[in-house]
């Protein structure tokens, strides 16, 4: 019969464990000449099963104290008055004091936690996100996905070395926390703001950025900083984020009075602000949301001002701004009535423009299209090329005659083209896409660029290339007008890459063959050379004109080099014998000092460090590139023969 314990060699193999008699081995163990012991632990059961009720006791309570807690914040972010025990925002005070960052994060809305990782386990998987919404979603080879793990693989046996180019940070994946010291903050005074609202309504950036009214914004200075009970602590909030966006959106302009580290403060401030009012759909709270995106965005942190924007889509609809609505005759409405009205479709367009440009970097779909919306141009929206030019001592002043006059921070044809690039660029997802719609699309995208292009007024119109002593605009023009004039040669440039590198999404099914059938690599050839021309240009633009450096913001456009570094990159792991292989690798080499003749007061330290990652991409591009010849070279002299 079996013992009331098998043995530890019955034990191990599952098997029955037979003594015939208690004192001897057992049959297995007699019949194989082994050791038959019991030397093995007791299991103690009773012990288990009370570590394993104590454990689920203790995750039961820690749900009840995370549930308890949720409900606790849902009540206090709904509550119209604010409790005494939230020492983030104090928002009857207009001197309001921030308390530790422990306590003011699960108050605030801050896209910085998208990369505050730490512990999650997928910190990597985020940085690599973050580093192709940097680069852009649009490089393939072969129909594969260079962002993928395919991508990767592929890569790495063309250079023969493992890629880690989700080890940059750029424009906002930085890891880490903005806010790791509990500074204490108090609301501006009157008198500042209101001399930063006249240093901004006396500067071009009103016309470019028109997301404050001179009119509409008394009424917000006045509830913001009105001591009595008269307004509503929603609506009190509301304002006073609404001045504190103002003033980060002012620090990151040219020419501002806020210091950009004071800028930092004020955007994070205002976002705990924004938290109590984000879901009230008023105009207060859409300039609120605009003016940190536009924050963000000149300061380079793309992913932050895309956490924001669908928040400003969202009002947008319910306020109507998507539609265009004709001023009435005088009478019907008042005056502050119909400023209104405008004033909220100068935020459409706004917020239409800034969708275009997130869309493409994050690859998802945009969220303002033709289909739901009233896509009407404003009046003298392209006053800005009608305009004499001016010199430097009359700066822009014929612009400012007509106090309603914008002309946004694009050109509007220009984001309704980035639309229809848009959907193209998402539809590039769906892998029943055929070759033939896929090069349809793009021949016409690339006509309807060149049409646009075309109706550019000269002065400003964007040149096919750029000679490194030819000059980039007319020197009488205004700096309003130079701006644009840089912009459009830049976003030229870039959409053009954008387009033709698409047609490598073609030849899907060609992704194990060497070669392609001759039809589809001729292709392959007209649309790479288009988009490695453009690359060279912008490159070479900011190698040779470093005065374009000093008349930009630089978030407005570091973002441009490495997307011309990565085509170039891309073209010499593909064909790394060409003979533009080693000149394209010396462009990139003579790139890795960019933007190093900034004048450092015109930069912040994430300015800085921005610089230093892209230089640092860069040269690992170069490196990569590098590597990727000189192994082409090996692998061409073995197939021949030829001895080293």
């Amino acid at each position: 019969m079996p013992p009331k314990r098998a043995c530890d060699v019955c034990f191990k193999r599952k098997i029955q464990c037979i003594k015939p008699d208690p004192e001897q081995p057992c049959e297995w163990c007699a019949h194989h000449d082994l050791e038959c012991a019991v030397k093995r632990e007791s299991q103690r059961k009773s012990d288990v099963s009370a570590a394993l009720l104590s454990h689920v006791q203790t995750l039961e309570r820690r749900v009840s104290e995370l549930e308890a807690a949720l409900v606790q914040m849902r009540s206090e972010i709904r509550s119209s008055a604010v409790s005494a025990s939230t020492p983030t925002v104090n928002l009857t005070s207009p001197y309001s004091t921030l308390g530790a960052h422990s306590d003011a994060s699960s108050f605030c809305i801050t896209p910085y936690s998208q990369q505050d990782s730490t512990g999650s386990g997928n910190t990597a998987n985020a940085t690599f996100t973050a580093i192709w919404t940097c680069l852009g979603q649009h490089w393939y080879f072969k129909g594969i996905p260079i962002n993928s793990t395919r991508g990767c693989e592929w890569m790495s046996s063309k250079t023969g070395e493992n890629i880690f180019l989700d080890g940059f940070r750029l424009f906002g994946s930085q890891a880490g926390n903005p806010s790791t010291s509990p500074a204490l903050f108090s609301f501006p005074d009157r008198h500042t703001v209101e001399e930063s609202l006249k240093s901004y309504f006396g500067s071009p950036w009103r016309i470019v950025y028109p997301v404050i009214d001179p009119v509409l914004i008394q009424d917000i200075l006045a509830v913001a900083y009105d001591d009595s009970q008269g307004p509503s602590p929603q609506g009190k909030a509301s304002s006073q984020a609404c001045i504190l966006a103002f003033m980060a959106m002012t620090s990151r302009l040219r020419g501002a009075h806020v210091q950009p580290l004071d800028g930092d403060v004020y955007v994070r401030s205002s976002q705990c602000y924004l938290s109590q009012v984000i879901s009230q759909s008023t105009m207060e709270t859409l300039q609120t949301v605009l003016m940190l995106e536009i924050s963000h965005l000149q300061s380079g942190q793309w992913e932050a001002a895309a956490t924001l924007h669908p928040h400003a889509c969202r009002i947008l609809y319910e306020l109507k701004g998507h539609i265009s609505h004709p001023l009435t005759p005088s009478g019907l409405d008042s005056a502050v009535d119909q400023s209104r009205r405008r004033h909220i479709r100068n935020l459409f367009w706004l917020c239409y423009i800034f969708d275009k440009d997130i869309a493409m970097r994050s690859g998802r779909p945009p969220c303002i299209t033709r289909g739901y919306c009233d896509l009407t141009l404003p009046d003298d929206w392209a006053r800005i090329y009608d305009g004499p030019a001016t010199g430097p001592g009359t700066p822009q002043g014929w612009i400012f005659s007509k106090g309603d006059t914008v002309c946004f921070s694009q050109d509007l044809d220009l984001s309704q083209l980035k639309e229809r690039l848009c959907l193209f660029l998402c539809s590039l997802d769906n892998s029943s896409l055929s070759d033939g719609t896929i090069l349809c699309h793009v021949r016409q995208l690339d006509v309807d660029l060149e049409s646009w292009r075309s109706n550019i007024p000269v002065d400003y119109r964007p040149k096919l290339s750029v000679l490194p002593d030819q000059p980039l605009f007319n020197p009488q023009l205004s700096f309003l007008q130079r701006t644009r004039c840089i912009h459009l040669q830049l976003e030229y440039n870039y959409l053009t890459t954008v387009i033709h590198t698409a047609v490598r999404r073609c030849g899907a099914v060609y992704a194990v063959h060497n070669n392609l059938p001759d039809d589809l690599h001729s292709v392959y050839h007209s649309s790479s050379d288009i988009s490695l021309e453009a690359s060279r240009t912008t490159l070479q633009i900011f190698k040779s004109h470093t005065d374009i450096l000093q008349e930009n913001v630089f978030g407005h456009i570091a973002f441009y080099p490495p997307i011309a570094a990565m085509a170039l990159f891309m073209n010499i792991l593909i064909h790394p014998l060409d003979q533009r292989a080693r000149s394209d690798l010396d462009i990139l080499a003579g790139c890795t000092t960019l933007f190093q003749d900034m004048a450092m007061e015109e930069l912040t330290n994430d300015d800085m460090d921005c610089i230093h990652e892209l230089n640092r991409l860069v040269s690992e591009l170069v490196r990569l590139g590098s590597s990727a010849i000189w192994k082409a070279k090996r692998e061409w002299k073995s197939t021949t023969g030829i001895s080293s």
